[in-house]
């Protein structure tokens, strides 16, 4: 069957593809059929229609269900989440494709949704955030930074005993003042890194579900410093250093000083008598802060610690070093995949704790959470007792 004449609605194809403002080419580019036969595939004049296999792929792209192709597109136009996407700001527009964001944006509000209905059915509002969070931006990064760690109580001493759980702390934290932190689904770091979502409600901060936990920390304060100019951004360049707009440095240099302080950086190098820092110390220093090696190599050349030499030798090292150990570890990872954690990791705090309770609660079931969450219902016990286990 896979391979048979799928009859769609050539019409439904079109204007699916033209809400989200794909362009054709592009459109062709990541579902994987030729621009030629898509332009087919739309023309009711035309006898061409796609098989069950690039339908299939069509949809899990558009996050639509299979069937949806087959009806009219007045039929399913309900089903998609509106957003205002003349008010976005968008960083990185070398990689910018407005049919993938606008997928990621409406994914975004859609997971948002299921939590503002679970609190529905829960019998619970949705507490807003408060507005005095906007007090705390000041045009001086480092008071920024420290207002930042005071208002969301941020201990950047605290001692876990994983990157992960120091990462869930910090989403916690944030969560917890009314900020829906959540990851969507991109095929490479390339294409987005993060999207901040200003909202008076409920502001949304995405991650890249892709980037490792150092990383992610590092977006969710760069897009946090977006919601509190209030703006609604999506950025595909945010790596530290990597940037020439103002607004985006500025954001990166306030992340930097959330997870990493100038004084604590300064008192690391005295305390430990390291006057010419080397990759040990580089690599100590970003377990003691929890922030990648690129950002601590970033800190010390921002500094004057280390030369323009030193800063582009020690990055080429780390590279190596990073490609030689993800060529060792490939075997022994292969196969691996803990998904309770990384359903648990990737999805809102809010919206886990919710989905829990409305289960145990006898709201929804698991087939409700593998569909409001993307998986397989199978992974649904692991999931909720990862949840349950806090």
């Amino acid at each position: 069957m896979s391979n048979e004449i799928a009859y769609i609605n050539k019409n439904t194809l079109q204007k699916l593809r033209e809400h989200y403002k794909f362009v054709l080419d592009d459109f062709a580019k990541i579902t994987e059929i030729s621009p030629k036969n898509l332009r087919y595939f739309e023309d009711n004049s035309h006898n061409s229609y796609p098989s069950f296999n690039q339908i299939k792929r069509i949809a899990s792209l558009l996050n639509k269900p299979f069937i949806s192709l087959f009806l009219d597109f007045d039929l399913i136009y309900p089903m998609f989440k509106q957003f205002d996407a003349d008010k976005r700001i968008i960083y990185g527009t070398d990689t910018y494709n407005e049919g993938m964001f606008n997928l990621f944006v409406e994914d975004l509000l859609i997971k948002r949704d299921i939590y503002y209905e679970c609190q529905k059915n829960l019998g619970q509002s949705i507490e807003k955030i408060d507005p005095k969070i906007f007090d705390i931006y000041n045009s001086n990064l480092i008071v920024l930074a420290n207002n930042i760690r005071n208002y969301f109580n941020i201990d950047i001493n605290i001692k876990l005993n994983s990157m992960r759980k120091y990462y869930l702390y910090i989403v916690k934290l944030i969560e917890d003042k009314n900020i829906f932190i959540q990851n969507f689904r991109a095929k490479n770091l390339e294409t987005a890194r993060g999207i901040a979502i200003y909202d008076r409600i409920l502001p949304i901060i995405g991650v890249n579900i892709k980037d490792k936990y150092p990383a992610k920390l590092f977006t969710i304060f760069h897009e946090l410093v977006h919601i509190l100019i209030k703006n609604i951004t999506i950025c595909s360049n945010i790596e530290y250093g990597k940037t020439s707009d103002k607004e985006e440095i500025y954001c990166n240099l306030v992340a930097a000083e959330t997870l990493a302080p100038r004084k604590l950086i300064f008192a690391e190098l005295r305390d430990n008598n390291i006057q010419s820092p080397q990759l040990k110390d580089i690599n100590e220093m970003s377990a003691k802060f929890h922030v990648s090696n690129e950002v601590i190599i970033r800190r010390l050349y921002d500094f004057k610690i280390i030369n323009k030499e030193q800063y582009f030798r020690f990055i080429s090292t780390l590279k190596m070093v990073t490609k030689q150990l993800k060529e060792n570890n490939k075997d022994k990872n292969k196969g691996f995949n803990n998904y309770k954690y990384t359903l648990v990791d990737s999805n809102s705090q809010k919206l886990c704790v919710a989905l829990l309770n409305c289960f145990t609660r006898g709201f929804i079931n698991k087939f409700d959470i593998g569909d409001y969450l993307d998986f397989d219902y199978k992974y649904t016990d692991g999931f909720l007792k990862e949840v349950s286990n806090g």
